[in-house]
C-alpha cells in the first residue's frame, strides 16, 4: 500500500502540519505533527524527517512534491508530499 506524508500551511499564513495518509476517510485520524506557530518558516528536510521518525515514519523517496495554488482570497497556498513507509 502506497502511503503519503503531506505537508500544508495552516489557512496559509499559520503554523505548519505534517500528516500521514494512513487510511481512507477520516483526516482526524491521520497521525500528526504541528510545529509551533512561531516556527513561521518552512521546515527544512531536516526537521520534517525529525517529525515523521516521530510518527514511526520515514521517507521512501528523495524529494517532496510541491504544490500550490491561489485561494479566493488571492493568497498561495502550498503543499508537499512524499511517500514515506513503517520504520
Amino acid at each position: 500500500m502506497l502511503i503519503r506524508a503531506l505537508m500544508s500551511q495552516h489557512q496559509g499564513v499559520g503554523n505548519w502540519h505534517l500528516y500521514v495518509c494512513t487510511t481512507p476517510g477520516v483526516v482526524a485520524d491521520w497521525p500528526r505533527h504541528d510545529w509551533p506557530v512561531s516556527h513561521r518558516s518552512i521546515p527544512t528536510v531536516g526537521e520534517r524527517d525529525k517529525a515523521l521518525k516521530k510518527l514511526g515514519y520515514q521517507r521512501t523517496a528523495e524529494l517532496w512534491e510541491w504544490q500550490e495554488y491561489e485561494s479566493d482570497s488571492g493568497r498561495v497556498k502550498l503543499f508537499a508530499s512524499i511517500e514515506v513507509s513503517p520504520e
